[in-house]
This record gives structure tokens, sequence and C-alpha cells, in this order.
């Protein structure tokens, strides 16, 4: 893993330590899904950034709400039991607010654990896709390209990976008309066909949701213990396809 400090959006630095490092010889760089188009559209460096490798260690990550002194939040009770009655009456509607989408799904399609497997959440920011500019998505491929190709000029492997939006992991299993759009319907479909090493986790993720539980946090949109593992597999499974040292250069 690689940390970028004294700078934001600093892309660029990492690229160019990353091919420079003489220990690497693969190149992986992961994007959210939502995040891929405002990331690479353009590729910035700072002047001030400093790249430092980094290890993060699995483990469990303490609540940010503290337990004690309680807290009572007027807003989001008074919030909470509009949801409620609402969803009572209408439980087929979608309930969206600046932060998070509470979706309808249909029965027997994802599979997830929680007591109120039949809505799904996820960011509202995913919506946002729908509005992906032509000329970005362009220009974003393009880019991701560039650096796919300096790095095999350097002697690098170079990995693309999409960490696939839980809405569009389930678009299938909405209960509502809302399809993806037709231009970004698969954005690593969109960057296999112009020829970016991808792994394609959109596929791996969508042929389990039938048959695995919980791909995804029931109550928010990191993935699981199981959806990492899943993740993990594949990227090591398209890293041995194509014949590469597993000694890897990362950032997310």
């Amino acid at each position: 893993m690689t940390e970028i400090r004294n700078g934001k959006n600093c892309l660029g630095n990492f690229i160019d330590a990353a091919i420079t490092n003489p220990s690497s010889k693969i190149i992986i760089i992961e994007s959210v899904e939502r995040a891929l188009v405002a990331r690479f559209r353009n590729i910035r460096s700072c002047v001030k950034a400093n790249v430092f490798p980094s290890e993060i260690e699995g483990g469990s990550r303490e609540s940010i709400r503290p337990n004690w002194p309680l807290t009572l939040s007027l807003s989001y009770l008074a919030t909470t039991a509009v949801n409620t009655v609402t969803l009572n009456f209408h439980p087929e509607q979608s309930i969206k607010n600046d932060i998070v989408v509470n979706a309808p799904l249909r029965a027997d399609c994802a599979k997830f654990s929680n007591r109120r497997n039949d809505r799904l959440l996820y960011y509202a920011d995913d919506d946002l896709k729908q509005q992906w500019d032509l000329q970005d998505i362009q220009n974003a491929i393009a880019n991701i390209l560039q650096i796919q190709k300096k790095a095999e000029q350097n002697g690098k492997k170079f990995i693309f990976v999409v960490a696939p939006d839980k809405s569009s992991v389930y678009q299938s299993c909405l209960l509502r008309d809302n399809p993806i759009h037709p231009k970004m319907s698969n954005i690593e479909n969109l960057l296999i066909a112009s020829g970016v090493n991808t792994a394609n986790l959109y596929k791996t993720f969508t042929d389990k949701i039938n048959v695995t539980s919980d791909l995804y946090e029931p109550d928010n949109t990191h993935w699981s213990i199981v959806g990492y593992r899943l993740a993990g597999e594949a990227v090591a499974q398209y890293i041995s396809t194509k014949g590469v040292e597993q000694k890897a250069h990362s950032i997310q």
C-alpha cells in the first residue's frame, strides 16, 4: 500500500513513485465505482506531496459514537419516526436523503441476514453515475490507459480494480423502475473493451447475489468479510492468469 501525505487527489505523485520503485512488479490501482470518473478524468500531481509505503492490518474499528454520556437527537428521532410510518403504509417506496437511499428489494433476490432484508441501504451518490458525462468517461478511461502504458514501458504489470457500488451489484434486485443508464451500465466492461487490465469484480459479485448472503454489510456499503475474501480471490486469480510475480505496489 502507498500513502500520500501533504496533499489530496495527488494521483500523479503515486503513479510516478510506483513506476520508479525498483522493487515493485505489479501496480494495482483500486477505485470505488462512484468516484472513478471524478478521480481519473484529470490526473493531478501535487508539488509538496510525499509518498510513503504503508501497510493496513486487518481488524475491527471502534465506534465513533461515544457510549457515555447518552445523547439524544430530536431531529434523528423525528426523521426515523416519519420514515417508519412511511414504510409501514408505502413499503414499495424509496426513502432518500442527502447521504443514504433506502430502497425496496424484490423477494428472494438479494440475500441479507438482517431483519429488514427486503430493503437495500446505499450511498445516494451512487445515483449520480446517471449524470456522468460521456466525454468525462472517455477521458477517465484514456488516462487509465496512459497509466497502464507508462507502467508497462517501465517493465511493470498494471492492474486496475473497480470496487463496484452496492447499488450496482444489486441493481437487478431493486423493486423500482430505475434502470442503470446504458452509457455506464458496467464501467468495467468499458474498461475491458478499451484494453485496460481489469479484474471484473462486478461480474464476480453479481454472480453471487442469489447464492451468497451478505456480500456487503446489510447496514452500510462496505464489503463484508465474505465480500473482501471474494474480491481478494478474484484479484489473485487475475494476477495468476497473467503469469506475474505477486509482488505488488498498490493504492486505494
